[in-house]
């Protein structure tokens, strides 16, 4: 609004009553005209009502003529004239302010407030207020900026007021007048004049610089004894304390567009613009953004979402480019209008669901508008309202909706045609209440192959899930949402195949292991077992439990009741994965892979044959196995296997490998064979082997230990049975060999590299 000057029977002219002294007429008139002119000079009247004679003639309407004064007549004159002090008027506040009015602390600022000499002003986060100055001239300051408003000069002729930037930015927009006023700008050590009359500028304290910016006529810029003359378009950075550089180019305003939405926080985008190292993004109740409503600053991407919910109004946003010396280039401001909707999310197997349909009803009867004619007239009545689908984000939106309440529902049919979803989150029928803002984060989350029950067959089984994996495209997790309780799915019949790429993951378990309690290898180190999980699965009788012809993964699982748990045709992968008669059954093999094994934390016990069968070249790198009360622990037919810290214990046969692989810190405990070997045997740095047999599968001859320098390896109470048990040290340099005795027990012991009896 335009600025109202104070009007004059508001200012306080002093005055004093004297008496006419003698020595004639005209030096007591000369004499009360001397006093008005230094009154003038000193304090200057408001306007020619105030003159020195004329104003002091008004002030004596008893006298007839000014110029005619008689000894002892008793007259009231002018002593001076008090103007009243500059000040700013505060247009409009938003969020949260505060000002300062000298000497009184901090308080909440509002619009009206006026601010004078030394008063300060103070914006705090996404918020922002506008000063107004008696020419009209705006000063708008955005989020967490400090001002102050210094001493001021008033002359006849040019007004001037002095404001220091603490922190933070203000735009100055200035607006021709016929009285001249001067507005300085003090930022850090630097201080800016905008020398046009209608001048438009931005001044910010920011990373000890004070940074000028002239949009619109130019601005002088002076710091530590120098000065330089920023021209409109143009804008320099000053470190503190330093002389202004070179002046810069301001960068172009980006090119945006107006935007009409019904959700609450809108997607602003952008194009790139050519220099700019960031861009602020501000949306405001109005185009000058003096009221500010949400803003974000230093955003290197050309998109920004506001995390606040907007109400629905007409609004404006505005973007501004940064260069790399941190001056804002011009900003591009467009309008905005936010409209009551209703939007959401949804999304399938943590991937949006695109092509999906939305159905939304609104609330009749009872209290809301009468339903439809034919519909029933409830307490809980709804109506059909709308449908939509989703873009290729997963996201629905309802626009042009009316303030009320609504129920939202996915058609979960809608999802694929070949396969059935299973909701897992968000609830079936959302309830939306809409007021005056639109309403967001609506969310629906789905899962072809979730597992949400333990019956054998039908939706939200794990015959289900896999029935799901195989019909749809690409990789797929099952996941269980079964509650927190253990759980075991015992199938009534086998499962199908595993077509495609798989990962089987059970909830977390709890953090008790289960297994040996041990310290194993020749450091004792202890054995990582399985945690023990919630969840159990029995197969009841199946030949194969689960049948991979792809890429299987097996998470927080405990497996049983087939004659083989796991069949893989390619690489399987199992973590925290328990194998074997603790579901009360006896296995013949806990896994026969056809492709490359990873273990970690895994626990086989009980099977009649094979713990791990690798058959042809598949290999297996594991850590932190057991395998105990079993046939064959682990047969390997291939090379390149890794096995490290792992358990082998009261098994028939340990290990049963060919050449060039690899067991390391490994304890063989109880077994009749530790190792049977064909050929060469493998890298046994650091294994201890106790209790065991050691037998040469070829030729009945010898079994071969090798040692590794850096390594130790102990073997003790051995039974050979009459075959020759050689220790290798470094390159197969010979340390020990020897045969049973009479009772066909052969004891070797190795407490130290190199030495033995």
């Amino acid at each position: 609004m335009p600025w109202s000057a104070p009007r004059e029977k508001d200012h306080r002219v002093p005055v004093r009553v004297v008496r006419v002294r003698r020595g004639g007429r005209r030096h007591h008139r000369l004499a009360c005209r001397e006093e008005g002119r230094n009154a003038r000079e000193h304090h200057p009247p408001l306007s020619r009502n105030f003159g020195s004679v004329a104003g002091n003639w008004k002030l004596n309407p008893q006298l007839a003529s000014p110029h005619r004064l008689l000894p002892g007549q008793r007259i009231r004159v002018v002593l001076a004239r008090t103007l009243p002090a500059r000040f700013a008027r505060i247009d409009s506040v938003s969020r949260h302010v505060e000002r300062k009015p000298e000497p009184d602390p901090w308080t909440d600022a509002k619009a009206g407030d006026r601010l004078a000499e030394r008063h300060g002003l103070h914006t705090y986060r996404a918020s922002s207020a506008e000063l107004r100055f008696e020419d009209n001239t705006q000063l708008t300051l955005t989020e967490d900026s400090l001002i102050f408003l210094r001493s001021t000069t008033t002359t006849p002729k040019r007004d001037r007021t002095e404001i220091e930037i603490i922190d933070g930015n203000a735009d100055l927009d200035k607006k021709r007048t016929a009285r001249a006023h001067d507005i300085e700008i003090i930022v850090g050590g630097v201080t800016a004049t905008p020398r046009d009359a209608a001048a438009r500028a931005r001044f910010r304290k920011d990373a000890g610089k004070g940074n000028v910016m002239s949009y619109r006529g130019g601005t002088s810029v002076a710091s530590a004894g120098a000065s330089v003359d920023v021209q409109e378009g143009m804008g320099v950075a000053v470190p503190e304390g330093q002389r202004p550089p070179k002046p810069e180019k301001l960068l172009p305003a980006p090119s945006i567009a107006a935007v009409d939405v019904a959700v609450p926080r809108p997607l602003l985008r952008w194009p790139a613009v050519a220099g700019a190292s960031s861009y602020s993004v501000e949306i405001c109740r109005d185009a000058s953004c003096g009221a500010v409503v949400a803003r974000a600053a230093g955003l290197t991407a050309t998109e920004w979402k506001t995390p606040e919910a907007l109400s629905a109004g007409a609004m404006h946003w505005r973007v501004t480019a940064r260069s790399a010396s941190g001056l804002d280039g011009y900003p591009a401001v467009a309008p905005m209008n936010v409209r009551l909707g209703i939007s959401g999310v949804v999304r399938i197997d943590d991937s949006p669901a695109a092509g999906a349909t939305v159905l939304l009803r609104k609330r009749c009867g009872a209290g809301f508008p009468a339903c439809p004619p034919g519909e029933r007239q409830e307490s809980l009545s709804y109506t059909a309202a709308g449908e939509t689908q989703t873009d290729a984000d997963g996201v629905f939106v309802f626009d042009g909706v009316e303030a009320s309440r609504y129920e939202v529902a996915v058609d979960s049919h809608s999802l694929s045609s070949v396969a059935w979803a299973e909701q897992i989150d968000g609830p079936h029928v959302a309830d939306v209440d809409v007021g005056t803002a639109p309403v967001d984060g609506i969310g629906f989350g789905f899962s072809f192959t979730a597992v949400t029950t333990t019956a054998d067959a039908g939706q939200g089984t794990l015959r289900q899930a896999l029935l799901n994996a195989n019909a749809l495209p690409g990789a797929h997790t099952v996941r269980f949402f079964l509650g927190n309780a253990p759980a075991t799915i015992k199938l009534a019949s086998p499962l199908p195949a595993i077509a495609g790429a798989v990962t089987i993951e059970g909830p977390a378990g709890d953090a008790a292991e289960i297994g040996s309690t041990a310290n194993i290898g020749s450091r004792r180190a202890r054995l990582l077992n399985p945690q023990r999980a919630t969840l159990s699965i029995d197969f009841n009788g199946a030949t194969v439990g689960f049948d991979a012809k792809a890429a299987l993964a097996l998470r927080n699982i405990t497996l049983g009741g087939a004659a083989t748990e796991v069949r893989a045709a390619s690489t399987l992968d199992v973590r925290n994965v328990v194998i074997g008669t603790l579901l009360q059954t006896v296995p013949e093999t806990a896994v026969e892979a056809f492709g490359d094994v990873t273990v970690r934390r895994m626990l086989i016990t009980g099977m009649r044959g094979a713990g791990i069968a690798l058959r042809r070249d598949a290999r297996i790198d594991a850590e932190d196995l057991e395998v105990s009360n079993s046939g064959d622990a682990i047969t390997i037919e291939g090379t390149g296997s890794r096995i490290r810290h792992a358990l082998f214990y009261l098994n028939t046969n340990a290990i049963t490998a060919t050449t060039s692989n690899v067991v390391e810190e490994s304890t063989f405990r109880g077994n009749h064979t530790a190792l049977s070997i064909a050929g060469a045997a493998p890298d046994n740095a650091g294994n201890v082997f106790e209790d065991n047999t050691i037998t040469a599968v070829r030729g009945g001859r010898v079994a071969r230990i090798s040692m590794d320098p850096e390594g130790r390896t102990v073997v003790s109470g051995t039974a050979a049975a009459g075959s020759e048990i050689e220790i290798f040290t470094g390159a197969l340099q010979r340390a020990a060999t020897g045969k049973a005795g009479a009772d066909g027990t052969f004891d070797l012991a190795f407490f130290s590299f190199g030495s033995g009896k």
